[in-house]
């Protein structure tokens, strides 16, 4: 985790972000905190998670509804709800006009992903997927395992 006084970039301008999946989306908090990012809305499903949002911001906007949170004021959303929706979840955001931060993973078939990219060109604004599965304890056991040759070989 970073820990600094200081933000990490230096740019007088500070990005509106919102939380759209409030369990993962919550393990970037602190690294929002040393960036130029304030946290202004969050976005779930899950009551115990508003509140833990919300205790976290309490200044941020909190709602169940994802209609009415892609109607707030900010730049930006991280989205990190179930990933059998981040197609449709990023598009929403896209035609909300947010940029986008996906988790893992993008779409789950072509025609999502054709739907995705042509939604992004369409809108104008940043996507970004945040791949972050293979940096994972468990991905890395199996990796190191892989390559000891324990599973054979690929077939």
């Amino acid at each position: 985790m970073l820990r600094t006084k200081d933000p990490v970039l230096d740019s007088g301008r500070r990005i509106r972000l919102g939380l759209w999946g409030l369990g993962r989306g919550m393990s970037f908090y602190d690294a929002c905190k040393s960036l130029n990012i304030d946290v202004a809305a969050g976005c779930d499903f899950n009551e115990p998670l508003r509140a833990r949002f919300q205790e976290a911001c309490p200044r941020a906007f909190v709602t169940a509804d994802a209609a009415e949170f892609l109607r707030g004021d900010f730049d930006a959303v991280l989205l990190a709800t179930y990933c059998t929706e981040h197609a449709d979840d990023t598009i929403a955001c896209l035609r909300a006009g947010k940029h986008v931060l996906s988790e893992v993973t993008a779409f789950h078939t072509a025609a999502e992903g054709v739907r995705l990219v042509e939604a992004v060109e369409n809108a104008g604004l940043v996507y970004n997927l945040a791949e972050n599965y293979p940096f994972t304890p468990a991905q890395m056991f199996i990796a190191e395992k892989w390559h000891e040759g324990l599973f054979g070989d690929l077939m």
